[in-house]
């Protein structure tokens, strides 16, 4: 039913998705122990920054 090389995709993409699950995972755990908001408060910091440091369009 099954070739060999079907089933070592399928391995491989089932590698890959449990990867891809774990990682994000961790992400969403990062975020919440060190704040979501702080992470947010530098982001919006550097965004202005660098909004700021672009000549204007006009």
């Amino acid at each position: 039913m099954f070739s060999d090389e079907g089933w070592g995709a399928a391995v491989a993409f089932a590698v890959v998705a449990l990867l891809v699950l774990w990682s994000a995972f961790w992400v969403i755990r990062l975020a919440v122990r060190y704040g979501i908001n702080d992470a947010l408060r530098a982001n919006r910091t550097w965004l202005q920054s660098e909004a700021n440091s672009r000549p204007s369009r006009d």
